[in-house]
């Protein structure tokens, strides 16, 4: 099976991913269950990391059927889900050494609130943020705040992400067209897929969704 092909498909599915969790954070923050907020804003960029990788040329060693191997030779071999070889450390990994310094900060920032909120789900009533407040003022208020600051970063992360993929695609040596090829994927199935993820989410977080692609996809390609 051709590399190159599954990757750009797996990263098109996975930009959607991405977008779907982004909205979900945003619909979370909307009702204070900070909870899944921060999960889901963990995801949404962990997935857009995904993405970058994916379109680009980056070829990381991966556990396969017991080994580790190139990440191209386990899809030549059959992997059936590309997007699961690829783990969080690895993830970060490239994201430190390929994008933008901005995206790497929040990336981390969101694993640190991603594990405190696992680890902590009972400081963290659904509902009225007073109650939160009479749990555990201090430590829930500061993860409440940091998870409302690092929402509003969403579409400019998108935008970053974005601009790697684009100085990813061209002739030049070390650039893929992968890249080029997951952007125009990505815009020809966003009609369908956003209005396909609102029939599972509901009405609001599909207009999250919508909102969110289209400050992305706002310049033609």
């Amino acid at each position: 099976m051709d590399s190159r092909y599954v990757r750009e498909e797996s990263a098109w599915v996975a930009y959607f991913k991405g977008l779907m969790h982004a909205a979900d954070a945003r619909s979370c923050i909307e009702s204070d269950n900070w909870v899944p907020a921060a999960v889901s804003l963990y995801y949404g960029i962990f997935d857009l990391t995904i993405v970058a990788l994916l379109a680009s040329n980056h070829n990381p060693v991966v556990p396969y059927r017991g080994r580790r191997v190139l990440f191209n030779d386990a899809i030549e071999q059959g992997a059936p889900d590309p997007y699961s070889l690829i783990k969080h450390r690895e993830a970060l990994r490239f994201a430190r050494t390929a994008l933008d310094p901005q995206f790497t900060r929040i990336l981390d920032r969101l694993l640190n609130l991603r594990e405190f909120a696992s680890y902590r789900p009972s400081m963290f009533i659904r509902g009225d943020y007073r109650t939160v407040v009479n749990v555990c003022e201090t430590p829930a208020m500061e993860f409440i705040n940091d998870v409302q600051n690092q929402a509003a970063q969403i579409e400019p992360l998108f935008r970053l992400f974005r601009t790697f993929l684009e100085s990813q695609s061209g002739d030049d040596p070390g650039r893929t067209h992968s890249a080029r090829s997951v952007l125009l994927l990505i815009q020809a199935s966003a009609v369908r897929a956003i209005e396909e993820f609102g029939r599972y989410r509901g009405e609001r977080a599909r207009d999250i969704a919508r909102e969110i692609h289209s400050v992305t996809f706002s310049r033609a390609i």
